[in-house]
């Protein structure tokens, strides 16, 4: 098994348990998002300051703990932070498959309450400048389908609700598709007229997000065995009275935010803000301190934090306290950019392996059945055109009807055979590329791998180790989804597959696990991680270079 080293700077390993309290300033006043996905990316949401766009909060349900949204059309013609907003709009889930980022006016989040705290499941509402056409939205998606329910239209994905039309311009979108039902019920059910009164507030603000009462927060803090963490100590002053939290954020030439925070007392007011100044003050020394150690990569990031810390005004007035933040917009615009490169090549990495975690699940299932992994590229029975494995699994992967419709008696670009190219299963597209007939993933074929030419080979066969061995990997070199065409092996040098991440590539191994491994691998390990029979032991572990050595 291979592992990649911790890097040498984080901003836990920096700042430790006095961060957890820092931070726990921009959870009790809002600044935190309910994902980390977003709050990596939330900074991109400004947009002009004059916007004449409809100033209606999103739709909330009753069953909301918070909400908030981006004004996705108004924000991307902004000079600066335009080019953020899209990316940040293109990295929704819904707008990845069925939406483009040109017909979108906002872009909104509602959260609901769960029993798993601290998660929470979400609501993703998308509201379009015209109205939706799903018909043609869902027309290239073989896997998708619409439903009346209820008197509204839902979009079903295999046996799972993932949406629903709300009204002609509204879409709505569960962030996990098991919860898509639970989704359409709040969302359809009664409204929470306060949180969208607090939402109201925020008026033509580039972002904006908004909590009623205690529960978003309150839950973060009162999680199991949490109560007693120094975090959860410093911020139960900030929550106690907390009638509502508003977070909002302007651009101009710079940009602005404000985080209001209603109490039930002034007292409650004066006592939050006092905790607030003694949070930035702890959170000002551990960036100067962590600064020191960071990446070269970090520097904007840290640059920004200085400046909004240093422009950080708190202050409570009658049952209200308040904090706001300037930052100039160059300075934002390089966090930004770092920001959003960092949060991309997370999120395609994780894609990535989640799709070689399916892959593998398949391949698996078919040896149960077979005792055997599929052939890399052989004929079905008295055939002689090959077919290749990623069509052999497609009745494992959910896709039974796909694999009926391939014609064993033609080659893969023949008559019929061809017209498939265009229904690729979404687990065969590239994370950072997609392609809607190319796959970046592939086997190494050789005698001495687990995909020897024209046949498959079973667990007995694999004598290194399953956890040892390479089953599929990732190639930015990308192939035809059913072509029977993979990575030949031996290597005669360094492999030209990898690329499609900075650093490295995601592999699956033959037990199912997916690794991450690092570019700078040596090759001779990876060799010994390619072959089924090498007779090498992966030692060393963890590291990204583990020594290979010969069994006795």
């Amino acid at each position: 098994m291979l592992r990649s080293r911790p890097p040498r700077w984080s901003v836990r390993t920096a700042a430790g348990h006095a961060l957890s309290v820092a931070a726990v300033v921009a959870v009790g006043l809002g600044l935190s998002t309910f994902r980390p996905a977003l709050a990596a990316s939330a900074p991109s949401a400004p947009s002009n300051a004059a916007i004449a766009a409809d100033t209606s909060p999103i739709p909330v349900p009753q069953t909301a703990i918070a909400a908030g949204q981006i004004r996705v059309a108004e924000g991307m013609k902004h000079p600066q932070f335009g080019k953020f907003v899209a990316e940040f709009a293109k990295s929704a889930p819904p707008l990845r498959k069925l939406i483009k980022v040109e017909e979108v006016d906002r872009i909104g989040i509602v959260v609901l309450a769960t029993d798993q705290v601290p998660d929470f499941d979400g609501a993703i509402v998308v509201t379009g400048k015209a109205p939706w056409d799903l018909k043609k939205m869902v027309a290239d998606q073989p896997q998708m389908a619409l439903e009346a329910s209820g008197g509204s239209t839902v979009i079903r994905e295999g046996d799972q609700t993932i949406g629903m039309l709300l009204d002609p311009k509204t879409l709505v979108f569960a962030d996990k598709p098991r919860i898509g039902d639970k989704v359409v019920r709040a969302m359809t059910g009664p409204r929470h007229e306060s949180l969208e009164r607090v939402l109201a507030k925020a008026g033509d603000s580039s972002l904006c997000f908004a909590t009623s009462g205690t529960e978003f927060f309150g839950a973060i803090v009162s999680r199991p065995n949490q109560g007693d963490e120094p975090a959860a100590m410093f911020v139960k002053p900030i929550l106690e009275g907390q009638q509502g939290v508003l977070l909002k954020i302007d651009a101009g030439a710079d940009l602005a935010a404000s985080i209001e925070a209603d109490y039930t007392s002034p007292e409650g007011a004066k006592n939050a803000s006092k905790m607030v100044e003694a949070g930035l003050t702890i959170l000002g020394n551990l960036v100067k301190t962590g600064g020191a150690s960071a990446p070269k990569e970090a520097a904007p990031m840290i640059n920004a934090a200085k400046a909004a810390l240093t422009s950080a005004k708190v202050q409570a007035e009658g049952s209200k306290a308040t904090v706001q933040v300037k930052v100039a917009g160059g300075e934002l615009l390089a966090a930004l950019g770092s920001a959003m490169a960092s949060a991309q090549e997370s999120s395609s990495r994780m894609v990535g392996a989640n799709n070689l975690k399916q892959i593998a699940l398949a391949m698996h299932n078919h040896l149960s059945t077979f005792n055997k992994f599929p052939a890399a590229a052989a004929p079905e029975g008295e055939n002689k055109y090959p077919v290749s494995w990623r069509v052999r699994i497609l009745p494992y992967v959910e896709q039974e009807a796909l694999y009926r419709e391939y014609r064993m008696d033609e080659p893969w670009d023949g008559p019929n055979n061809k017209k498939l190219l265009e229904k690729m299963p979404n687990i065969y597209k590239s994370p950072v590329n997609p392609s809607a007939t190319e796959t970046p993933y592939q086997v190494l074929v050789g005698e001495r791998t687990i995909f020897p030419p024209g046949r498959g080979v079973g667990i007995a066969e694999i004598v290194d180790g399953t956890s040892n061995t390479i089953l599929v990997v990732e190639s930015a070199k990308t192939v035809q989804w059913t072509k029977p065409d993979d990575i030949r092996f031996p290597l005669t040098g360094k492999p030209s597959w990898g690329g499609v991440h900075k650093g490295g590539f995601n592999v699956a191994m033959a037990d199912g696990s997916v690794r991450f491994i690092s570019e700078s691998i040596d090759l001779n390990v990876l060799v010994g991680l390619c072959t089924r029979d090498g007779g090498e032991v992966m030692d060393g572990r963890p590291g990204p270079t583990p020594t290979p050595t010969r069994r006795p």
